[in-house]
C-alpha cells in the first residue's frame, strides 16, 4: 500500500524501469531469430553489400604474412605516410626541446 508522496514515486519509477526493459526486449534483434530454412540454417543474404562484405573479409583472413593494416594496395602508402609524419614531428619536437632549453647567447 502506498503512504506517501515518496513511495508512490518510487512505485512509478519501478513500474516505468519494468516497462522500458519490456520494450527494449521486444525491439532488440534477438527477440526474434531468423527463421529457419531447415535444420540448424539460416538465411543467407543476396545481396552486393554482403557479397562485398565477404570477399572483403576473406581478403583479411588470408594467410599471407602481412599485418592486417597493410593487406590493401592503398594501406601501404598510409601507414608509410604515418610513419613518415610521426618521424617528422618527433625530429621537430627534439630540436624545439633543444632551443628551449640553451639560453640565448648575450652578444
Amino acid at each position: 500500500m502506498i503512504v506517501n508522496k515518496r513511495q508512490c514515486v518510487i512505485h512509478l519509477n519501478r513500474g516505468l524501469k519494468m516497462l522500458s526493459r519490456i520494450v527494449a526486449r521486444r525491439v532488440s534483434s534477438l527477440s526474434t531469430p531468423l527463421k529457419k530454412v531447415g535444420p540448424g540454417k539460416y538465411p543467407i543474404p543476396d545481396t552486393p553489400g554482403y557479397k562485398a562484405f565477404m570477399e572483403r573479409q576473406t581478403l583479411f583472413l588470408e594467410e599471407d604474412g602481412n599485418p592486417v593494416w597493410k593487406k590493401l594496395p592503398k594501406d601501404n602508402a598510409l601507414y608509410i605516410t604515418a610513419v613518415s609524419l610521426v618521424s617528422v614531428a618527433t625530429i621537430w619536437t627534439a630540436y624545439s626541446l633543444f632551443v628551449f632549453a640553451s639560453p640565448p647567447k648575450n652578444g
